[in-house]
């Protein structure tokens, strides 16, 4: 005989102590084509760049998927994961260098002059330990003095192969805890 729970299916046999966690419970993601820019080294929240989940037991985890297109006129793109108010997976403070979640750098000179798009991409298993709603978001910047873009490149010509247009994406699973 079977035995139907809230969010999972038992099997008759019931389920083995290695089975009883990492099942994905519910999948929440967000993709946007929308252009956004920014000046400078402060961060600043991408435009539709966040999601909520409501975690169903305060013992599951949220896995964070992000691909994020971004181009700068000066080598640089800094982004960083944010759960509420809190920066996510950042390395330790060492003086005055700055933390991220992830950055790309490009020193060719062809990306000062083209501004090819470039992808950040990064997983990461967060533990909120809640139920309540829980909002994800990302942010940006790129080098002081100088600008970031997502999802289109710097010069932004409709002439040429250079100056494509890309489509983002921020990803939450629950995993069963």
């Amino acid at each position: 005989m079977s035995q139907l729970k809230v969010n999972s299916i038992v099997p008759s046999g019931g389920l083995s102590s290695w089975a009883d966690a990492g099942g994905i419970i519910q999948v929440k993601q967000t993709t946007w084509t929308s252009l956004w820019s920014t000046s400078g080294f402060s961060m600043a929240d991408i435009t539709n760049a966040s999601l909520s989940i409501t975690p169903t037991s305060s013992s599951s985890k949220i896995l964070i998927y992000y691909g994020v297109w971004t181009c700068s006129n000066y080598w640089k793109t800094y982004i960083n994961l944010v759960r509420g108010s809190t920066n996510l997976h950042q390395g330790a403070a060492a003086g005055s260098r700055p933390l991220h979640t992830s950055s790309l750098v490009d020193d060719s000179s062809f990306m000062n002059t083209h501004g090819p798009l470039q992808l950040h991409t990064i997983w990461y298993l967060d533990s909120p330990s809640t139920t309540s709603a829980t909002t994800y978001k990302l942010q940006g910047s790129g080098r002081a003095g100088y600008y970031m873009r997502v999802n289109y490149t710097v010069p932004d010509r409709n002439t040429t192969e250079y100056d494509s247009r890309a489509a983002s994406s921020l990803m939450a699973f629950e995993v069963s805890g």
